[in-house]
């Protein structure tokens, strides 16, 4: 399967999801759970075992991110960890944006404004068979902010980016998308080679107005880790 991509209108927003879950997965994706703010489901491609819960608050387009063990009934999942509260109360335009992958779910959403900006969640498993979350926002006049783990290792991690001011003659640099442990140790496959997310990168390119791109290329900017204590704005891309 490629990449594909879906808008998420704010006033159906779990229905959006869902619908586009059982779309790209078919018999890969279980729903557990809707309702008009809650969506539990399973996808084992995308996280393993265990199931994921969003939670949409339509009062105030705030989005609560929740994994657990699995579901048994009603609106929680089992052994629930709380994975994303949001840090802002923004004024979301009209749409998200949803990229799903053969093995990732990559969200974004934009307020349009320059106080917030953009925010990136990605949920996916890496070429060594280990499975991530990571949440990036970019805010011009308000602090970035990077939440990111390693589920299988239960360990923080660090997205590692080409930067924004990285280019030649013009042109972006642009590589998979690796991470970092606690103490600058590459995550690793088997042989040694870095882990990454099959057809997500890092490209050299970061907004200037706060906008997210989604026409046949999916990107958007977000605050990640370059090296040391270094941290850059860089763009999150997607073909489909």
């Amino acid at each position: 399967m490629a990449n594909s991509y879906y808008a998420i209108p704010h006033a159906t927003f779990i229905a959006s999801l869902s619908a586009a879950l059982t779309d790209k997965y078919g018999a890969g994706v279980t729903i557990h759970y809707t309702s008009s703010s809650i969506l539990i489901f399973s996808c084992a491609a995308m996280f393993g075992t265990g199931a994921i819960k969003f939670n949409w608050d339509n009062a105030t387009n705030k989005l609560y991110l929740y994994r657990g063990t699995g579901w048994t009934s009603g609106t929680s999942v089992d052994g629930s960890v709380t994975m994303l509260s949001p840090i802002v109360n923004a004024a979301w335009t009209d749409n998200s944006h949803v990229i799903l992958g053969d093995t990732y779910l990559l969200y974004l959403g934009s307020a349009g404004a320059s106080y917030i900006g953009e925010c990136m969640l990605l949920i996916g498993k890496l070429s060594n068979n280990d499975y991530v979350f990571m949440f990036m926002c970019k805010g011009s006049t308000s602090s970035s902010t990077v939440v990111s783990y390693d589920i299988t290792a239960a360990s923080a991690i660090y997205p590692i980016v080409v930067g924004y001011n990285l280019s030649n003659a013009g042109k972006l640099y642009r590589q998979p998308l690796y991470f970092a442990l606690p103490g600058n140790l590459a995550v690793v496959n088997a042989d040694t080679t870095l882990a990454y997310i099959a057809d997500l990168y890092s490209v050299s390119y970061a907004s200037t107005n706060n906008l997210i791109q989604a026409n046949a290329i999916f990107s958007a900017t977000g605050l990640a880790y370059y090296g040391g204590s270094t941290w850059v704005y860089t763009s999150i891309y997607a073909a489909f």
